[in-house]
């Protein structure tokens, strides 16, 4: 540009004070120049394009290789010839019509010789057509650059989704490892369990039949209530598995109706279920309950969480330690009516509190006591609750004997 500029200023100064010559070594020179320049920027940018397009496209590509780049192969070097051959066929003739066109001019200039005409405008063509060709390949490459830039976002989108279906792979086959092995210990949790209270009433049972005539009525009744408390435990652990292997198929549930139950009457009846218990190792049982408190919720499903969290409660709690039932209605976020059974266990440590209503969960201090239990109770009780429409947590801080407190939020009835 510069050089088309000098050669256009000066003769159009030239000619406007009438000294301008037919060829001026001054201003004649710049033009071919111009043209030259123009071709070989050209070749530049394509040059350039080629070369972003090879290190953008090809080069990372490359970078999962060996860092140490071995030994050039044979193809590599007959490339490498092909492409300056390419490269000479462009520029070496252009040099020599440009070392020709400047010959002819200093000739012209020195001599005072006639400079060819089919010269100078072999080079004007020249310069022409290397313009077009750059003009051609830049919109070329430009094309090119769209289109790899297209794939390469593809490949992109390809591989972060292909990253992301590996994830969710990997997550799924390690839940699937960890329910396999929650499943092995459950279903030797559960062996045990079953065999427990069957070997209790199968002995309790023999007693009665093999030494009826010496035992007392007060004996007789003592191992019929230990033969009920045995079975009540039995229908209670199957009456677990069962509900869980429900709640897995149908992840859906919902309960059959939602009515307004009483809290009085719902917490009553749990406490008579459990009154053998009680009464066996000399439980107090406190109730702190307003009158007319009402929850909406389906009766059984209510009655089955009750009992699941107060059964808990005698379990992780010494005899002779009282078990308090409290409600209470409370207005944030919504009217709803807040249940407790609170013990005086060993408490549950605040780390452990969130593991507690998965499936088959049960705590590390629990495992080789004799305190038995399938890890299923809570869970279902977390599931019918939130079926219901409500929340259950627990309240601990996880110091020997401050115990638990095992809350249900349930809505109050419109």
């Amino acid at each position: 540009m510069l050089a088309n500029i000098w050669a256009d200023t000066g003769y159009a100064y030239t000619v406007a004070i009438g000294t301008y010559e037919s060829i001026n070594f001054l201003i004649d020179p710049f033009w071919y120049l111009g043209f030259l320049l123009v071709g070989l920027s050209g070749l530049y940018q394509y040059a350039a394009l080629a070369s972003r397009a090879y290190h953008e496209g090809i080069a990372p590509a490359q970078q999962f290789k060996q860092a140490a780049p071995g030994p050039p192969s044979p193809g590599d070097a007959s490339i490498g010839r092909w492409r300056l051959t390419q490269n000479t066929l462009i520029y070496l003739p252009l040099a020599i019509l440009l070392a020709l066109t400047l010959y002819s001019e200093f000739l012209e200039f020195m001599y005072n010789q006639k400079s060819s005409l089919f010269l100078t405008v072999l080079t004007a063509l020249v310069g022409i057509l290397v313009a077009l060709r750059s003009l051609v390949a830049t919109r070329e490459n430009e094309r090119l650059l769209s289109a790899l830039a297209v794939a390469k976002a593809e490949q992109e989108a390809i591989a972060t989704e292909q990253a992301r279906l590996y994830a969710e792979l990997s997550l799924a086959h390690k839940r699937l490892q960890e329910l396999d092995k929650l499943k092995d210990q459950f279903m030797i949790t559960a062996s045990h369990e079953l065999r427990t209270p069957l070997t209790s009433i199968e002995g309790y049972l023999d007693l009665l039949v093999e030494h009826s005539h010496r035992l007392t009525p007060e004996q007789q009744r003592e191992f019929l209530l230990k033969v009920q408390r045995s079975s009540e435990e039995l229908v209670l652990l199957l009456s677990n598995v069962m509900d869980a292997s429900r709640l897995e198929v149908d992840a859906g549930i919902r309960p059959a109706h939602l009515q307004s139950v009483e809290v009085g009457e719902a917490i009553q009846s749990v406490v008579d279920l459990i009154e053998p218990q009680l009464t066996h190792e000399q439980r107090k049982v406190e109730l702190c309950i307003p009158p007319s408190l009402a929850v909406q919720a389906d009766p059984a499903r209510l009655r089955q969480v009750l009992l699941n969290v107060s059964v808990n409660a005698l379990k992780y709690s010494p005899p002779g330690s009282p078990i308090i039932f409290s409600a209470r209605p409370i207005r944030d976020p919504v009217p709803s009516v807040v249940m407790s059974v609170i013990d005086k266990g060993n408490g549950i440590a605040p780390r452990d509190q969130d593991r507690l209503f998965q499936r088959f969960i049960r705590l590390e201090r629990d495992l080789n006591s004799t305190i038995r239990g399938s890890g299923l109770g809570l869970y279902i009780s977390r599931r019918l609750v939130e079926a219901m429409g409500g929340k259950i947590w627990v309240d601990s801080s996880g110091i020997p004997g401050e115990g638990s407190s095992f809350n249900i939020q349930l809505l109050i009835p419109r």
